[in-house]
């Protein structure tokens, strides 16, 4: 039931969000699936089970309802950006943030201005705090990512490009020798810390 009802959900998802393409696979009767099932949740420190949702680099396992796994699978599709009126870095990178919406039309871009929505700032800070970053702004949290502060489009341009390329595109599967974290910084504004790419098959989201 679980599985018929995702099946549901995502065929209707894909209809009313232009520009997302949902691939489904068969474990029971798909071997090469079911092995990359195993993969990528082996990756994700999880055990394999049906049904599971894999987008942006992201796990949701199992489904309950539309209220509530239906809004995780959504917020994989979903880009968050914490901005602050009169901050000069966030208005640097007001346009570009805004304009991925129109690049990616399968990705929602949510824009929150943190001075004036309390939730907004709670839910930036308790991502700051889970990704182990000092709180700054603007903030970007798309794949299981976080980006803190902006250095112009070359560099924090950039990494975001970095995270839209890999969410709508094939990733590899991390390294038996790697470790699962990677963290980069960039100049002075921004840092960003992130797991490693883990799937051993193809991901898209737009």
């Amino acid at each position: 039931p679980q599985c018929d009802q995702a099946r549901n959900f995502l065929a209707n998802l894909e209809k009313r969000r232009p520009g997302v393409r949902v691939d489904v696979y068969d474990v029971a009767k798909d071997a090469t699936a079911l092995a990359r099932l195993r993969g990528i949740a082996a990756s994700a420190g999880r055990e394999a089970q049906v049904p599971t949702v894999y987008a942006c680099g992201q796990l949701v396992v199992g489904f309950r309802d539309e209220p509530t796994t239906g809004a995780q699978i959504e917020g994989l599709l979903t880009m968050e950006v914490f901005v602050r009126e009169g901050c000069p870095r966030c208005a640097a990178a007001l346009p570009y943030l805004a304009g991925i919406q129109q690049r990616y039309p399968g990705l929602r871009v949510a824009i929150y201005e943190v001075t004036r929505d309390y939730n907004a700032q709670n839910r930036m800070n308790s991502l700051t705090a889970a990704y182990q970053m000092q709180a700054g702004i603007p903030t970007v949290h798309f794949g299981g990512r976080l980006i803190v502060g902006w250095s112009g489009l070359e560099i924090t341009g950039g990494q975001i490009e970095g995270l839209l390329v890999q969410a709508c595109g094939p990733c590899r599967a991390p390294q038996p020798q790697e470790s699962p974290w990677t963290t980069s910084t960039s100049p002075a504004t921004s840092s960003s810390r992130t797991p490693r790419p883990c799937s051993t098959t193809s991901n898209r989201c737009c």
